[in-house]
């Protein structure tokens, strides 16, 4: 895959079909990097996902300090096409991050 190339998959949150699929085409295509729905400034966390003591179904969680219950969450299952895309990601050296506004937005007035 060239340096301009793009890649777009439409996928099932935690849909185990969608998640083969996925790992199928990260391996065939070999991105330079890898792109995930989910809060851009909590990208440096994704490698965290990776680890061999990380055992999923675990979930980021974010929330503002004066308001504990506005809780947002994004979970990630074995099974998820986010999380392999993660593991791929992390497996083959290629850049990770979340693309979506900062959770912060989330929480704004």
């Amino acid at each position: 895959m060239g340096h301009s190339d793009v890649a777009y998959f439409g996928i099932r949150h935690h849909g185990p079909g969608s998640a083969d699929s996925l790992v199928q085409a990260l391996q065939d295509l070999q991105p330079v990097a890898v792109l995930i729905e989910g809060p851009i400034d909590a990208s440096a966390l994704l490698p965290l996902l990776a680890r061999p003591e990380m055992q999923p179904p675990v979930a980021l969680l974010c929330y503002p300090e004066e308001d504990p219950a506005s809780t947002s969450f994004w979970p990630f299952a074995e099974f998820s096409p986010e999380y392999q895309a993660v593991l791929w990601a992390v497996d083959n050296k290629a850049a990770l991050r979340f693309i979506d506004l900062p959770s912060s937005a989330r929480f704004s007035a």
